[in-house]
């Protein structure tokens, strides 16, 4: 198997299956699709089993509603994909994502390929690059914390072997920042990392997102920010990377 497709869907009946369509019609057909459904209430899981039922590739994890980064843990789980892409559920891809960044991570030996998007709303799409200005060193660690890189997870193409081998832990409890938190985790384990100047996701831009909502989650900033200082102290890379963490 070479990749896995980790999705995270909650109540995004309207999404779901442009998101699904968007994996399933992939130019690499070697692949599978977590389909994780995070206690939806909507018709999202008859969604989901609709499209499962014609696309045996994919899989459904459904439970109860417990937030973004604790679905993508349970697809994690059981991921066994050479590479993983998680996507979140009312985004999608362009047609040849999947096998355009796995060409680039075999051909580099990558652990991670990072990746341009789209910040798509309904009359527009826009391009944005996964890098906020040009790279000077390859330290990725201090360029995510100096904002020279998005943090956003699905804009990175990850080696499963690599989160494996390093015990790599994601965050628990965390509902906003989760990325960033995630992100700062992989790039503490020195992977080898590779761009693909590519424009291949889409990110949906919706008056209901998360991110474009104004509410208490903005509080849960410190648990990320706590999360990625205890993970910085137990490497013993707190003192190194100390000023551009609190930058």
């Amino acid at each position: 198997m070479k990749v896995s497709v980790i999705v995270a869907a909650y109540n995004i009946e309207d999404y779901i299956q442009r998101c699904l369509e968007s994996i399933s019609f992939q130019t690499l057909k070697d692949i599978e699709i977590i389909v994780v459904n995070d206690g939806s209430v909507d018709s999202t899981l008859e969604i989901i089993n609709n499209i499962a039922n014609g696309d045996k590739r994919v899989k459904i994890i459904n439970k109860e509603n417990k937030g973004l980064i604790e679905a993508r843990k349970s697809g994690l789980k059981i991921a066994s994909g050479e590479y993983i892409l998680f996507v979140d559920g009312d985004d999608w891809i362009e047609k040849e994502t999947l096998e355009l960044l796995y060409e680039n991570a075999v051909k580099n030996q990558s652990d991670i390929v990072m990746y341009n998007y789209y910040v798509s709303g309904e009359k527009s799409k826009i391009e944005e690059s996964v890098l906020n200005e040009k790279l000077t060193n390859n330290d990725y660690l201090e360029n995510l914390f100096l904002n020279k890189i998005k943090p956003t997870i699905w804009s990175k193409f990850i080696r499963l072997k690599f989160i494996k081998e390093n015990n790599i832990e994601l965050p628990s409890d965390i509902s906003f920042a989760e990325d960033l938190a995630t992100v700062a985790t992989f790039f503490m384990n020195n992977p080898k990392v590779s761009i693909l100047n590519k424009y291949l996701y889409n990110y949906c831009i919706r008056g209901t997102s998360l991110t474009n909502s104004i509410n208490k989650n903005v509080l849960e900033l410190n648990k990320a920010f706590n999360f990625i200082k205890e993970k910085l102290i137990e490497k013993r890379l707190y003192s190194y990377y100390k000023e551009s963490f609190y930058y």
